[in-house]
């Protein structure tokens, strides 16, 4: 069992001595799906949200979580979401444009919240016990949207109120957080804004 916040901290010194190719490697699955976690609970807590504080790697779901009495709290599921086409772990090991549509910046990504909705999807498929959650991690910055100025909560937010994505109910919790990890959306049982996308 882990104390989330000291996670954090080690992965966060580790980064820094990381290439992308390192940490896009299929090998650092767990290290990524760690940093998606910490981050996801250090904005959380910032924001005075319920956050867990210790938990466990697990292989289905990803992590058990547990309050700061060590007492379990949820399951929880990590997954993203990346714009199609996209090889990453090539193009960071690379560097080869073609890996990576859009590159360029001109090749906007028309259908983002389509991926969304396949990937929760996807899990409507799995069995999860009751009470756990869903954390999806969506690597897909803001410039490559038709609409790169609107921020990416009210965004995804607004679709959700127009269009709500089908699935989230077999989960106790869904979060989204933003492909720069500073942004994080609550999309299921309560919708809002936890972390508001402050880039320009």
């Amino acid at each position: 069992m882990q104390a989330i916040s000291q996670q954090h901290i080690l992965i966060e010194t580790k980064k820094k001595s990381m290439s992308g190719s390192d940490y896009f490697a299929k090998n650092n699955l767990d290290f990524r799906e760690w940093d998606v976690l910490c981050r996801t609970c250090i904005l959380l807590e910032r924001y005075n949200e319920f956050s867990p504080t210790f938990a466990t790697q697990n292989l289905h779901p990803d992590f058990l979580a547990y309050n700061d009495r060590k007492e379990p709290i949820a399951p929880i599921e990590i997954t993203e979401v990346i714009r199609p086409g996209y090889k990453r772990g090539a193009f960071w090991r690379t560097g080869d444009p073609e890996y990576y549509p859009g590159y360029d910046g001109v090749d906007s990504v028309t259908n983002p919240w389509d991926l969304l909705q396949i990937a929760i999807s996807k899990k409507q498929t799995k069995n999860y016990a009751e009470g756990s959650w869903l954390i999806i991690y969506y690597d897909i910055g803001r410039m490559s949207f038709e609409d790169f100025e609107t921020p990416f909560d009210i965004q995804l937010l607004a679709q959700h109120s127009k269009k709500p994505f089908v699935g989230v109910s077999i989960f106790e919790k869904v979060l989204v957080l933003s492909a720069d990890m500073n942004s994080l959306v609550e999309l299921y049982p309560s919708p809002h804004t936890i972390a508001p996308d402050t880039n320009k």
